[in-house]
């Protein structure tokens, strides 16, 4: 049998807190660019995060431009 300890618990609750932390981070980036919660494909690395800053760029420019 194992036994967790105090010490365990602690450590699982800093993981968990950390991870809510990130989680939420990328949530207000998203909504920064404009995007909502599953409305969005899942980043597959640099050249796509960078391809979705592009793409706000353009777009808020534009927006600018008309105005």
């Amino acid at each position: 049998m194992v036994e967790i300890t105090f010490e365990d618990v602690e450590i699982a609750l800093k993981i968990l807190t950390e991870f809510q932390r990130k989680a939420y981070k990328v949530r207000r980036m998203l909504r920064k660019f404009g995007l909502s919660e599953g409305t969005y494909r899942v980043p597959r690395g640099m050249e796509d995060i960078m391809q979705m800053v592009l793409e706000t760029y353009r777009a808020k420019r534009e927006k600018e431009e008309d105005s």
